[in-house]
């Protein structure tokens, strides 16, 4: 007797519906050119100037096209324009002009300045040793004991000197002290403490030694600070 076998699908196993395959992750996906509505999988409709996109589930318009609602239009550069994809509008302008009102216009440019062409703001900057106001570029004044800046729009004092009333006055230090590292203010010498604006000696009391600043002492091991005094740790 010949004997067969059935196979019995459960009324509740899901169905892959046409056009669908199995998925890695479970359940199922629509294949390339067809996008999933509910439980079935319809086809994509690429409109004109339009491809599917590396996955095949959606659709990008091609170079030189922009989408509007369901289909590709053409991107309208205007004279002294150029396609550019990273654009909001699709496109930029040349070097030498701007964007304004949907066009390119010369960009004018000052005396002093170049064009940047970077699309945004006036696309202009001052050259170094220059500084925008407003619509022109003015020399920076630099006076005696200064000099230009990083960016070349302002300027700062050499060392040993502070900024004070568009000038650069000379840093006073005074006997037995030194300039501070930034070069604007100034330091007691090693065994000599602040005073003023000047540098005045102390005494070290018995058992004690400078800090490590050396405009200050502490006491020695063994003794602790009370007053002006180092006096021996109680046993």
């Amino acid at each position: 007797m010949l004997t067969m076998a059935c196979t019995v699908i459960a009324d509740n196993a899901p169905v892959t519906p046409d056009h669908a395959r199995a998925s890695r992750y479970g359940g199922w996906e629509c294949d390339r050119g067809f996008q999933r509505n509910g439980a079935a999988c319809v086809a994509l409709r690429v409109p004109a100037n339009g491809y599917l996109d590396a996955y095949g589930n959606s659709w990008k318009c091609n170079r030189g096209f922009r989408v509007a609602g369901d289909s590709c239009v053409a991107v309208a550069v205007p004279t002294h324009g150029y396609l550019d994809d990273d654009a909001n509008n699709g496109w930029r302008c040349n070097r030498g002009y701007g964007e304004a009102n949907d066009q390119c216009v010369r960009i004018v440019v000052p005396e002093n300045a170049h064009a940047t062409n970077t699309g945004y703001g006036q696309d202009w900057e001052c050259e170094h040793g220059y500084r925008q106001e407003q619509t022109t570029c003015t020399q920076v004044r630099i006076p005696a004991n200064a000099f230009l800046s990083r960016g070349g729009t302002d300027w700062k004092c050499e060392r040993g000197f502070v900024s004070a009333n568009g000038n650069c006055a000379a840093v006073e230090v005074p006997a037995g002290g030194y300039l501070d590292s930034a070069g604007t203010g100034w330091k007691c010498d090693r065994g000599l403490r602040v005073k003023g604006s000047t540098c005045v000696t102390f005494s070290l009391p018995q058992n004690a030694h400078l800090d490590y600043s050396g405009n200050d002492w502490i006491c020695d091991n063994g003794f602790h600070k009370e007053s002006s005094l180092c006096v021996a740790e109680r046993s």
